[in-house]
């Protein structure tokens, strides 16, 4: 499994870089999304990276057995997520009952959080992403955990089955099984998203395709193909340039601009493996330090400017102090 894979598979300090650039531009549109409309595409860029890191790890694992290889991944997405999920969300609930009459909505949408479903309650429940209403509820953020989150569950399995379980390895490779995931997952995406919006952007059926395609670009990047070489070929500076003038567009244009950024994005990584003034740049300690933290800035961000919209209320004179 896995021939012609590069045994050096090392740290990449550029693609801490690359999620220092989606936190930000998601923060900023959170802020107010006049500045940046279409700057909720971060997450998009986030799912796609963490399809590409958590291959690497997959690959890293060298437990063979499925009990073994599932402990072994799941103990330490745990000690990532949960830790600080629960935190933020026991912090954001007790100042959120003092200041909110109403905290029921919100305060079931952050104890779903903790159990990776709180994509599903928002679903159920009806809610508009851009609705301005949802403004007011400091955990709608965790939708993107959410779907983060029942990822990790099975796709260890897939990749286990794909790769070490012999008699169904000789039908479905994992390359084979991942793109034939990917290309379900995408065409359920663009279906849905015409005819229930809320359904293809909050659950994992129609967000699977973002973070497989993070899989399918891993396996792009450590194999000496065509494909590769073609990739490495492409400006880097360019495909972020692209990346930037997407998230310019506003959320009607979202089925046209999420496919965008997170082909675009897959592209950066591969194309950053190249030396360039912008793989210097984005992996520099500022930029790399900042994309490191990116899973606690996300994770504040929105508590902080939803708590403060129900108290001090936001606007481009309150956003100074």
């Amino acid at each position: 499994m896995f021939k012609g894979l590069r045994n050096n598979i090392t740290y990449r300090g550029e693609i801490d870089g690359l999620r220092t650039f989606a936190v930000l531009a998601v923060i900023v549109n959170h802020i107010d999304n006049k500045f940046l409309p279409g700057g909720f595409l971060g997450v998009d860029m986030f799912f796609v990276i963490s399809g590409f890191v958590i291959t690497n790890s997959l690959v890293k694992n060298k437990e063979k057995d499925l009990k073994s290889f599932l402990i072994n991944f799941y103990s330490k997405r745990f000690k990532r997520i949960l830790p600080a999920l629960i935190f933020v969300v026991l912090i954001s609930s007790l100042f959120l009952c003092l200041f909110d009459s109403n905290p029921g909505v919100s305060l079931i949408t952050g104890l779903s959080s903790l159990f990776g479903f709180s994509n599903v309650y928002l679903y159920k429940s009806s809610t508009d992403y851009f609705a301005s209403s949802t403004y007011l509820n400091p955990f709608i953020h965790t939708w993107s955990l959410a779907i983060e989150e029942q990822f990790y569950m099975l796709f260890p399995l897939i990749f286990w089955l794909g790769s070490y379980k012999e008699k169904f390895c000789k039908i479905f490779a994992f390359e084979k099984l991942i793109i034939i995931l990917f290309s379900f997952s995408f065409s359920l995406f663009l279906i849905f998203y015409q005819i229930n919006q809320p359904f293809s952007y909050f659950l994992l059926p129609t967000r699977f395709w973002e973070i497989a395609l993070g899989a399918i670009t891993f396996l792009a990047y450590n194999n000496e193909n065509k494909i590769n070489k073609f990739l490495l070929m492409i400006n880097p500076t360019l495909n972020l340039l692209i990346v930037f003038s997407l998230m310019f567009l506003s959320y009607e244009k979202a089925i046209i601009t999420i496919p965008l950024v997170a082909f675009f994005t897959s592209f950066l990584i591969i194309s950053l493996n190249k030396e360039t003034m912008l793989k210097r740049n984005l992996s520099n300690k500022f930029f790399s330090n900042i994309g490191k933290r990116s899973y606690s800035l996300y994770l504040w961000h929105w508590p902080i400017l939803s708590l403060s919209r129900i108290t001090i209320g936001i606007s481009n004179k309150t956003i100074l102090f």
